[in-house]
């Protein structure tokens, strides 16, 4: 493992201070859908996915 990949690892925690500190909206629509099982939700993906 290099050294940089560390360092990265480490920046990409400590950059939080740099986010906005603002409430983002919701995704519209997605409070509608009803919850489901990982299974269920991936479905349309098989024919996307390669196995």
């Amino acid at each position: 493992m290099s050294v940089n990949y560390i360092q990265d690892a480490a920046h990409r925690f400590s950059d939080v201070a740099g986010e906005p500190c603002i409430m983002l909206a919701p995704i519209e629509g997605f409070d509608k859908k009803p919850l489901v099982t990982l299974e269920e939700a991936t479905k349309p993906l098989e024919n996307i996915v390669p196995r």
